[in-house]
């Protein structure tokens, strides 16, 4: 979360730089020719104001300012600089343009992140004696930005999937939800059946610990989610017949590599033959899981990106970040979340609870 905010806030400060030098262009009356020291003045004032605004709140309206900018700062690099004949309206290319292409941008991610489908992966294994269906759903932060309903109308749907395990993949709270709500979102997962049961792995959200004052305990937290029949897996394995191991992982984000045991710690007392499949909420230790011969890996964490271009540009950056991933012999699976973070809107892919198939292939 820190490495977030401070990245929020350098870009921030440069476009907020840029909003000043914008500013200038449009607006005659700072052309005034002031001593330099005002004019630097000014110049950090905007960017404290807009990068610490963009990184410490959650308004959309600090969303839109962002991407406006982005894009008024585009169309001058792209239009201006390198040919100084073409000429485009300054309120054009600043203004009306960047709102004409931001405005229903966001409008469709408001709609698209209350809306959750249904993604679906086959996976074959002369591992497997027979056939597995598995549902993974992460990332629900319950009670924040997402309507309720979105995810209470799924559960029937969910539950005639005839899966055997169920995979809370995790942050399905966040820092902004109520003790009330994280009782309500482990009581309404208590209804999703399947053959073996229902399993919890932690997320970075889960406990809260971006938050100075939590809304509840990590012993609450566990009450609850033990309370309604679900198990949670923290570095710990689940069996099933005699060809699948299920790994649950602590969470990278609030225990780090020295407080995760090893996969190869984990699978000392599991038959090598079996089938392996590692449960992480974030989508790490990918180079290492396919040395030790994992099968599957399926994580959420990355929401896709969330808001565009962020997916695009983490995946230029060399992220596992949505959709299904090949390391040697390992299938990485990664979701992009029933819902979102932080902002309400969602403009990087569809929010969604994932369905994995899991074939037997004669050897």
């Amino acid at each position: 979360m820190a490495v977030f905010i401070l990245f929020v806030s350098v870009i921030g400060f440069l476009l907020g730089l840029y909003a000043f030098f914008l500013l200038r262009r449009n607006f005659t009356f700072l052309h005034v020719n002031t001593k330099s020291k005002k004019i630097f003045a000014l110049e950090i004032f905007l960017a404290a104001v807009i990068g610490i605004f963009c990184a410490n709140t959650r308004f959309l309206l600090g969303l839109l300012l962002l991407q406006i900018l982005f894009l008024s700062m585009i169309f001058d690099l792209v239009l201006i600089l390198p040919n100084k004949k073409v000429s485009v309206p300054k309120i054009l290319r600043s203004g009306l343009i960047p709102l004409a292409l931001v405005l229903p941008l966001n409008i469709w991610g408001y709609f698209n992140l209350n809306k959750i489908v249904r993604t679906e992966y086959n996976l074959f294994s002369p591992k497997l004696e027979r056939d597995y269906k598995v549902v993974f759903l992460s990332d629900v932060h319950w009670g924040t930005i997402q309507k309720k309903d979105a995810f209470k109308s799924k559960i029937e749907e969910i539950n005639a999937e005839g899966a055997d395990f169920i995979i809370l993949g995790g942050d399905m709270v966040d820092e902004g939800t109520s003790k009330d709500d994280m009782k309500e979102i482990f009581s309404l997962c208590k209804e999703l059946k399947s053959r073996y049961g229902t399993y919890f792995i932690y997320g970075n959200h889960d406990i809260q610990q971006y938050s100075r004052f939590k809304n509840f305990t990590i012993d609450e937290l566990n009450d609850a989610i033990c309370s309604n029949n679900i198990k949670i897996l923290a570095d710990s394995i689940e069996e099933f017949e005699s060809d699948l191991i299920l790994v649950g992982r602590k969470d990278y984000g609030f225990s780090d590599e020295a407080h995760r045991k090893t996969m190869n710690e984990l699978l000392l007392q599991a038959e090598k033959n079996r089938f392996t499949f590692v449960a992480d909420h974030q989508p790490r230790n990918v180079e290492q899981n396919a040395a030790e011969k994992i099968d599957l890996q399926i994580s959420g964490h990355t929401h896709a990106g969330q808001i565009f271009p962020i997916g695009r540009i983490m995946a230029l950056t060399g992220n596992y970040v949505y959709g299904e991933y090949k390391k040697d012999d390992l299938a990485l699976i990664v979701s992009s979340g029933i819902a979102g973070w932080g902002y309400p809107v969602k403009t990087e892919k569809v929010c969604e609870y994932v369905v994995v198939n899991l074939k037997s292939k004669k050897k």
